[in-house]
């Protein structure tokens, strides 16, 4: 990456939601004197710290009043970066505050965090910066990995997966329903007519067809999507073919 010069002007930047501030003490005025403490031992020039009081991390950096201006201090050149005391006064979501880090190569300026020892115009402050994207990669694998063994402990239970009901299958005492109703918590049993359709699809792709070819020779024989219909297509077939997949990779 372009390495970029430290930082001589900077402005400083202070958050918090009142549910921080009531539990754990954490008020603007302590970060604005923590700010100021480091910007005087590191002979910094601070312009002006803007805060957003009151305002959730969750809440996008763009829609904040006080990042907002923040944001226009940088992108005219009056500033060469922004401090804050800790990454989650940026934002509650490292993917988040790594997307600004993005932004501010990309736009030549810096961004500093006290807590972390973090300042991406330095060369220490990228090496935290790594560590902190091999976390990020960590989450959202371990993200994935949770939402994927909750997903496999429904379907062992019997249930839909999702809001739609896979294709051969119905709620128990719905038959004319493809959307599961809200709360419902009934096990799937084998719906007939789609059951023989999917039979058809799979035994085709055995024979070696693909989406496409299956889509012509269910449209030739007159076949339609019973769900959608309407003649058969190659998007719709492949859908229903790895939804039958995934549900056999769970019952095994």
């Amino acid at each position: 990456p372009h390495a970029l010069r430290p930082a001589s002007r900077v402005i400083g930047y202070a958050r918090v939601s009142t549910e921080e501030q009531a539990l754990h003490g954490v008020s603007i005025e302590t970060q604005v004197s923590r700010i100021n403490a480091y910007c005087e031992a590191m002979d910094l020039e601070l312009l002006r710290v803007e805060i957003d009081p009151g305002v959730s991390g969750a809440i996008p950096m763009e829609r904040r009043p006080g990042f907002s201006r923040v944001f226009s201090t940088l992108r005219t050149h009056q500033a060469d970066g922004v401090i804050a005391v800790k990454i989650d006064r940026y934002s509650r979501r490292i993917r988040d505050f790594l997307d600004l880090v993005e932004l501010a190569e990309k736009e030549h300026w810096c961004l500093i965090s006290l807590s972390e020892n973090l300042d991406t115009c330095t060369a220490a402050g990228r090496c935290t910066l790594t560590i902190l994207c091999a976390l990020s990669q960590m989450e959202r694998e371990q993200i994935g990995e949770r939402v994927f063994q909750a997903m496999a402990h429904i379907a062992r239970q019997g249930r839909a997966r999702s809001r739609w009901i896979p294709f051969g299958w119905r709620l128990v005492g719905l038959p004319d329903a493809l959307e599961v109703p809200k709360g419902n918590r009934d096990k799937l049993v084998p719906f007939g007519p789609e059951q023989k359709i999917l039979d058809e699809l799979l035994e085709l792709r055995r024979q070696g067809l693909g989406p496409r070819r299956i889509a012509s020779k269910l449209n030739a024989q007159g076949s339609i999507n019973p769900r959608q219909q309407r003649p058969w297509g190659p998007n719709s077939i492949q859908a229903i073919l790895r939804s039958d997949a995934r549900r056999h990779e769970v019952h095994g």
